[in-house]
């Protein structure tokens, strides 16, 4: 159902983008666009800032969308979603290979977030907008992995968008990045290929970020690790389980939320990421409801996935924090509309999340 107050508060722009994110909405989004006047600047620019507009593309250029988009916007889109189609086909030929060599030397990882996502959740049809390959490898596994990426051709490093180039690291970057306890350093390598001419792999040796509160042991998680598919015929890799690739999933949308700095840059929440926890739980909810609460229960990580879920639900109107039946008496409905500080005090915002997401200067939504 279209409710009318909602998109007069938000506009029909906004609404369109929590119905694409939340997936198989094609009716509600065209009784929109056939009674609503489009601010197509407004749209795209807001996909763009929520690395969703492949996903906005894929769903207008359906065969009952596709006559509302303007002329030459049509193929904008059409080539955004080509282009994004054929990033991810690199990005699946690199985690083959970076998969392949890890094999060879026995190295205990998981894949995890978009490359694992773009085939479970959004049908291969590679739609989900990629930046990396995310690996999650156990601490003691750090320097074997360094030496494996190099010997395949990698580099730490960074893609420069500017110059469309690799850059090296500055010092302060690369002490950093060697020093970051939760990580190692990103690696990149190039393709050879015009448009798209490097590639990146990020590694987490840990659930959490340095500092955070919470803990959730990685040994344990990996004993459930199970083989994935990528989207290439005859080619599984590592994952984690399904209820602990949620908490990962929770987890690091929980991170950028609750670090404010990542606000400046908007790096802190987006539609992709609650998009994300919202279909995981439509298609894994008969599994995670058997596992999950014993997982929260065990790392004691009530706070980070109410948070989520809660604000998941107010997005999109679901009920996952009802069916999940979480019993935690001490969470502070407040937290809901807040951030941290680098010492970790709460910062109180205005608004709930949705005007979060939806604010182009989030840092004018603090409450001093």
């Amino acid at each position: 159902m279209i409710n009318k107050k909602e998109i007069e508060k938000y506009g029909p722009e906004w609404i369109i983008l929590e119905l694409i994110a939340k997936g198989n909405e094609e009716d509600n989004i065209l009784k929109i666009l056939e009674n609503y006047k489009i601010s197509w600047g407004e749209l795209l620019e807001q996909s763009i800032s929520h690395k969703i507009i492949s996903n906005l593309a894929y769903t207008m250029l359906n065969d009952e969308l596709r006559n509302f988009i303007p002329p030459y916007i049509n193929q904008h889109l059409k080539l955004t979603l080509e282009l994004n189609k054929y990033k991810n086909k690199l990005l699946k030929e690199q985690t083959k290979q970076i998969v392949e060599a890890f094999k060879k030397r026995n190295i205990e990882y998981v894949c995890t977030k978009g490359i694992i996502l773009n085939n479970t959740l959004y049908e291969n049809k590679d739609y989900r907008y990629l930046s990396d390959i995310d690996f999650m490898i156990k601490p003691k596994y750090r320097d074997v992995v360094q030496d494996t990426m190099k010997e395949i051709g990698f580099c730490i490093g960074r893609g420069d968008w500017k110059t469309n180039q690799i850059r090296e690291l500055s010092r302060e970057e690369y002490l950093r990045e060697v020093y970051a306890k939760e990580k190692i350093p990103e690696y990149v390598i190039e393709t050879n290929k015009d448009i798209i001419t490097f590639i990146a792999a990020g590694f987490v040796t840990d659930f959490v970020w340095e500092k955070c509160p919470y803990k959730v042991d990685i040994e344990e998680a990996f004993k459930y690790n199970y083989n994935e598919n990528i989207g290439i015929p005859d080619v599984n890799v590592n994952s984690l389980s399904i209820s602990y690739h949620y908490v990962y999933i929770i987890l690091h949308l929980f991170k950028h939320a609750w670090v404010n700095h990542l606000s400046e840059k908007r790096n802190d929440v987006n539609l992709t990421r609650f998009g994300d926890v919202y279909r995981y739980w439509n298609k894994y909810s008969h599994i995670l409801k058997k596992e999950l609460l014993e997982i929260i229960k065990k790392h004691n990580i009530y706070v980070p996935i109410l948070w989520t879920l809660k604000n998941t639900d107010i997005i999109f109107k679901s009920n996952i924090t009802d069916e999940l039946n979480i019993k935690y008496s001490n969470f502070n409905e407040g937290l809901l509309n807040s951030t941290s500080n680098k010492n970790g005090s709460i910062i109180k915002l205005k608004g709930n999340i949705r005007d979060r997401l939806q604010s182009k200067e989030r840092t004018k939504l603090i409450i001093e």
